[in-house]
């Protein structure tokens, strides 16, 4: 459904930004632990950042992926029949 002036829609099935979030938890858990047994951190900061790695992050890119896929579909939509597919403006 694409021609030359409306570029294909990719899925992107992979699971990068996953592993990369699950990652980056576990480094700040880590690197949290040790200051913390350090003295360098009290509980609540580690709480602090534990809260950021796992929450902020993950929904700050769910909503940038979220928000470039819309742009996709609004560039495709003028091309796809009325039957596949209509968008909410």
């Amino acid at each position: 459904m694409s021609n030359d002036t409306t570029p294909p829609i990719l899925l992107d099935n992979s699971t990068v930004p996953g592993q990369i979030f699950t990652l980056l938890r576990y480094i700040v858990a880590t690197v949290g632990g040790y200051a913390l047994g350090k003295g360098w951190l009290d509980s609540d900061g580690l709480e602090v950042l534990m809260g950021f790695a796992t929450i902020v992050i993950p929904t700050a890119y769910g909503i940038y992926k979220s928000h470039v896929h819309k742009k996709q579909l609004l560039t495709v939509e003028p091309a796809v029949p009325d039957t596949l597919m209509r968008l909410k403006r």
